[in-house]
Protein backbone atom coordinates (compact mmCIF):
# COMPACT_ATOMS: atom_id res chain seq x y z
CA UNK A 1 0.00 0.00 0.00
CA UNK A 2 1.47 3.44 -0.76
CA UNK A 3 0.29 5.00 2.11
CA UNK A 4 -1.21 2.36 4.57
CA UNK A 5 1.19 -0.10 6.26
CA UNK A 6 -0.09 -2.43 8.52
CA UNK A 7 1.72 -2.47 12.25
CA UNK A 8 0.03 -4.85 13.85
CA UNK A 9 2.08 -8.07 14.00
CA UNK A 10 1.50 -11.18 15.45
CA UNK A 11 4.27 -13.41 13.51
CA UNK A 12 4.18 -12.91 9.87
CA UNK A 13 5.70 -9.37 8.99
CA UNK A 14 2.48 -8.15 7.42
CA UNK A 15 3.95 -5.42 5.22
CA UNK A 16 1.83 -4.44 2.40
CA UNK A 17 3.49 -3.93 -1.44
CA UNK A 18 2.85 -0.89 -3.63
CA UNK A 19 2.71 -3.42 -6.59
CA UNK A 20 -1.11 -4.76 -6.53
CA UNK A 21 -1.86 -6.85 -9.58
CA UNK A 22 -4.94 -5.19 -10.31
CA UNK A 23 -6.68 -7.14 -13.16
CA UNK A 24 -9.81 -5.58 -15.15
CA UNK A 25 -12.26 -7.85 -13.53
CA UNK A 26 -10.89 -7.43 -9.43
CA UNK A 27 -11.67 -3.66 -10.01
CA UNK A 28 -14.86 -4.53 -11.46
CA UNK A 29 -16.15 -6.60 -8.04
CA UNK A 30 -14.05 -3.93 -5.95
CA UNK A 31 -16.45 -1.14 -7.50
CA UNK A 32 -19.53 -3.17 -6.90
CA UNK A 33 -18.82 -4.07 -3.25
CA UNK A 34 -17.67 -0.33 -2.84
CA UNK A 35 -21.79 0.43 -4.04
CA UNK A 36 -23.33 -1.83 -1.53
CA UNK A 37 -20.81 -2.15 1.04
CA UNK A 38 -21.94 -1.08 4.89
CA UNK A 39 -19.46 1.34 5.21
CA UNK A 40 -21.06 3.92 7.36
CA UNK A 41 -19.37 6.99 6.06
CA UNK A 42 -21.26 9.81 9.01
CA UNK A 43 -19.13 7.04 11.50
CA UNK A 44 -16.30 7.23 9.47
CA UNK A 45 -15.92 11.19 8.85
CA UNK A 46 -15.86 12.09 12.53
CA UNK A 47 -12.43 10.38 12.08
CA UNK A 48 -11.24 10.96 8.39
CA UNK A 49 -12.21 12.37 5.43
CA UNK A 50 -14.58 10.50 2.93
CA UNK A 51 -11.31 10.24 0.52
CA UNK A 52 -9.10 8.42 2.64
CA UNK A 53 -12.04 6.12 3.58
CA UNK A 54 -12.53 5.15 -0.03
CA UNK A 55 -8.70 4.57 -0.39
CA UNK A 56 -8.38 2.31 2.47
CA UNK A 57 -11.08 0.54 1.18
CA UNK A 58 -9.74 -0.15 -1.84
CA UNK A 59 -5.97 -1.01 -1.10
CA UNK A 60 -7.37 -2.89 2.01
CA UNK A 61 -10.00 -5.00 -0.31
CA UNK A 62 -7.07 -5.40 -3.25
CA UNK A 63 -5.17 -6.79 -0.08
CA UNK A 64 -7.79 -9.25 1.41
CA UNK A 65 -8.47 -10.86 -1.96
CA UNK A 66 -5.11 -11.49 -2.60
CA UNK A 67 -4.73 -12.60 0.83
CA UNK A 68 -7.20 -14.07 2.00
CA UNK A 69 -9.66 -15.50 -1.15
CA UNK A 70 -12.88 -16.08 -0.44
CA UNK A 71 -12.74 -14.19 3.00
CA UNK A 72 -11.44 -11.25 1.13
CA UNK A 73 -14.72 -9.31 2.68
CA UNK A 74 -14.29 -10.39 6.47
CA UNK A 75 -9.87 -9.48 5.38
CA UNK A 76 -10.99 -6.39 4.11
CA UNK A 77 -12.57 -5.21 7.39
CA UNK A 78 -10.00 -6.81 9.19
CA UNK A 79 -6.92 -5.19 7.23
CA UNK A 80 -9.03 -1.71 8.04
CA UNK A 81 -9.09 -2.61 11.87
CA UNK A 82 -4.97 -2.91 11.08
CA UNK A 83 -5.13 0.89 9.61
CA UNK A 84 -7.12 1.60 12.49
CA UNK A 85 -5.21 0.40 15.16
CA UNK A 86 -1.90 1.86 13.81
CA UNK A 87 -3.44 5.28 13.51
CA UNK A 88 -4.55 4.95 16.54
CA UNK A 89 -8.72 5.25 15.89
CA UNK A 90 -9.53 2.88 18.67
CA UNK A 91 -12.95 3.14 18.39
CA UNK A 92 -13.11 2.23 14.76
CA UNK A 93 -10.40 -0.47 14.71
CA UNK A 94 -13.05 -2.02 16.98
CA UNK A 95 -16.33 -1.57 14.43
CA UNK A 96 -14.24 -2.88 11.99
CA UNK A 97 -13.42 -5.76 13.35
CA UNK A 98 -17.11 -6.49 14.74
CA UNK A 99 -18.05 -6.15 11.06
CA UNK A 100 -15.48 -8.99 10.36
CA UNK A 101 -16.74 -11.27 12.67
CA UNK A 102 -20.44 -10.58 11.00
CA UNK A 103 -19.13 -13.13 8.63
CA UNK A 104 -18.31 -16.54 8.39
CA UNK A 105 -14.71 -17.19 8.46
CA UNK A 106 -13.36 -20.05 7.08
CA UNK A 107 -9.72 -18.74 7.22
CA UNK A 108 -8.72 -20.10 10.89
CA UNK A 109 -5.44 -17.76 10.96
CA UNK A 110 -7.29 -14.66 9.86
CA UNK A 111 -9.94 -15.45 12.77
CA UNK A 112 -7.19 -15.60 15.40
CA UNK A 113 -5.86 -12.35 13.33
CA UNK A 114 -9.01 -10.85 14.42
CA UNK A 115 -8.93 -12.24 17.83
CA UNK A 116 -5.28 -10.78 18.15
CA UNK A 117 -6.34 -7.82 17.29
CA UNK A 118 -9.46 -6.90 19.15
CA UNK A 119 -7.83 -8.38 22.45
CA UNK A 120 -5.07 -5.44 21.54
CA UNK A 121 -7.57 -3.07 20.82
CA UNK A 122 -9.24 -3.26 24.33
CA UNK A 123 -6.50 -3.78 26.33
CA UNK A 124 -5.55 -0.04 25.22
CA UNK A 125 -9.22 0.65 25.81
CA UNK A 126 -8.79 -0.40 29.26
CA UNK A 127 -10.51 -3.14 29.36
CA UNK A 128 -9.02 -6.12 30.38
CA UNK A 129 -11.13 -8.74 31.18
CA UNK A 130 -12.36 -8.99 27.52
CA UNK A 131 -8.55 -8.61 26.02
CA UNK A 132 -7.79 -11.96 27.73
CA UNK A 133 -11.37 -13.62 26.95
CA UNK A 134 -10.15 -12.68 23.12
CA UNK A 135 -6.85 -13.65 23.66
CA UNK A 136 -7.06 -16.71 24.96
CA UNK A 137 -10.00 -17.55 21.92
CA UNK A 138 -6.91 -16.37 19.59
CA UNK A 139 -4.84 -19.42 21.65
CA UNK A 140 -7.04 -21.84 21.21
CA UNK A 141 -7.54 -21.45 17.48
CA UNK A 142 -3.68 -21.56 17.55
CA UNK A 143 -3.41 -24.60 18.97
CA UNK A 144 -6.14 -26.05 16.74
CA UNK A 145 -4.20 -24.76 13.65
CA UNK A 146 -0.95 -26.04 15.28
CA UNK A 147 1.29 -22.87 13.52
CA UNK A 148 4.01 -22.91 16.90
CA UNK A 149 5.20 -19.26 15.97
CA UNK A 150 1.53 -18.08 16.50
CA UNK A 151 1.01 -20.27 19.28
CA UNK A 152 4.44 -18.46 21.06
CA UNK A 153 2.59 -15.21 20.24
CA UNK A 154 -0.61 -15.86 21.74
CA UNK A 155 1.27 -17.02 24.74
CA UNK A 156 3.67 -14.38 25.16
CA UNK A 157 0.34 -11.81 24.52
CA UNK A 158 -1.43 -13.19 27.29
CA UNK A 159 1.56 -13.37 29.50
CA UNK A 160 1.74 -9.57 29.01
CA UNK A 161 -1.96 -9.33 29.90
CA UNK A 162 -1.53 -10.94 33.06
CA UNK A 163 0.86 -8.71 34.23
CA UNK A 164 -1.04 -5.95 33.49
CA UNK A 165 -3.55 -7.62 35.92
CA UNK A 166 -0.38 -7.87 38.54
CA UNK A 167 -1.10 -11.68 37.99
CA UNK A 168 2.53 -12.72 37.68
CA UNK A 169 1.83 -16.35 38.51
CA UNK A 170 -0.46 -16.74 35.69
CA UNK A 171 1.61 -14.79 33.37
CA UNK A 172 4.90 -16.98 34.61
CA UNK A 173 2.59 -20.26 32.91
CA UNK A 174 2.00 -18.38 29.85
CA UNK A 175 5.93 -17.15 29.32
CA UNK A 176 7.23 -20.72 30.40
CA UNK A 177 5.60 -22.05 27.77
CA UNK A 178 6.36 -19.51 25.22
CA UNK A 179 9.64 -19.80 26.00
CA UNK A 180 10.22 -23.61 25.36
CA UNK A 181 8.45 -22.92 21.74
CA UNK A 182 10.84 -20.62 21.05
CA UNK A 183 14.25 -22.38 21.94
CA UNK A 184 12.84 -25.00 19.82
CA UNK A 185 12.06 -23.08 16.90
CA UNK A 186 15.12 -21.01 16.51
CA UNK A 187 14.17 -17.25 15.97
CA UNK A 188 16.77 -15.47 17.92
CA UNK A 189 14.89 -12.06 18.16
CA UNK A 190 11.83 -13.79 19.31
CA UNK A 191 13.57 -15.63 21.96
CA UNK A 192 15.07 -12.50 22.73
CA UNK A 193 11.82 -10.94 23.36
CA UNK A 194 10.59 -13.85 25.40
CA UNK A 195 13.37 -14.10 27.43
CA UNK A 196 12.86 -9.64 28.31
CA UNK A 197 9.52 -11.10 29.30
CA UNK A 198 10.35 -13.91 31.30
CA UNK A 199 12.85 -11.55 33.27
CA UNK A 200 10.66 -9.14 34.14
CA UNK A 201 7.63 -11.59 35.39
CA UNK A 202 10.23 -13.62 37.30
CA UNK A 203 11.60 -10.73 39.15
CA UNK A 204 8.03 -9.03 39.91
CA UNK A 205 8.15 -12.72 41.89
CA UNK A 206 11.38 -12.46 43.86
CA UNK A 207 12.80 -15.08 41.45
CA UNK A 208 15.93 -12.31 40.84
CA UNK A 209 18.57 -14.91 40.00
CA UNK A 210 16.67 -16.56 37.20
CA UNK A 211 15.52 -13.27 36.24
CA UNK A 212 19.48 -11.99 36.37
CA UNK A 213 19.80 -15.11 34.24
CA UNK A 214 17.03 -14.18 31.64
CA UNK A 215 18.35 -10.93 30.74
CA UNK A 216 21.99 -11.88 30.03
CA UNK A 217 20.45 -14.28 27.67
CA UNK A 218 18.32 -11.58 25.97
CA UNK A 219 21.30 -9.21 25.66
CA UNK A 220 23.38 -12.03 24.56
CA UNK A 221 20.59 -12.71 21.91
CA UNK A 222 20.29 -8.81 21.13
CA UNK A 223 24.02 -7.89 20.94
CA UNK A 224 24.73 -11.52 18.70
CA UNK A 225 22.19 -9.68 15.94
CA UNK A 226 23.40 -5.86 17.11
CA UNK A 227 19.87 -4.52 17.38
CA UNK A 228 20.98 -1.43 18.99
CA UNK A 229 17.81 -0.56 20.31
CA UNK A 230 16.70 -4.07 21.91
CA UNK A 231 20.01 -3.84 23.81
CA UNK A 232 19.67 -0.19 25.77
CA UNK A 233 16.21 -2.02 27.09
CA UNK A 234 18.04 -5.04 28.45
CA UNK A 235 20.64 -3.05 29.85
CA UNK A 236 18.00 -1.07 31.72
CA UNK A 237 16.20 -4.34 32.81
CA UNK A 238 18.97 -5.18 33.61
CA UNK A 239 19.89 -2.26 36.00
CA UNK A 240 16.67 -3.29 37.70
CA UNK A 241 17.35 -6.50 38.41
CA UNK A 242 20.46 -5.45 40.46
CA UNK A 243 18.82 -2.56 42.08
CA UNK A 244 16.53 -5.17 43.08
CA UNK A 245 19.36 -7.53 44.55
CA UNK A 246 21.15 -4.70 45.43
CA UNK A 247 23.92 -5.39 43.98
CA UNK A 248 25.49 -2.10 42.84
CA UNK A 249 28.06 -1.99 39.66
Amino acid sequence: LKQHQWTFLRNSDYICDDNFKRFDNMRILFLLMLLIADVPLDFFSSYCSKETVDSVYNDCYIKAVDEFGEDAPAGTYYLMADWAYATSLLDLSQYCLDKAFDYDISNQVLRADCLSLSSAVARLKGDLTAAIKYAEDCLEIDRQSGIAENISSSLNNIAGLYMTYDDAESARKYIDEALALEKKLGRSGYLAIRYGVASEIYLHLGLNEEALEFVDKAFALDSLDNRSEKIAVRRSQKAEVLMKMERWI
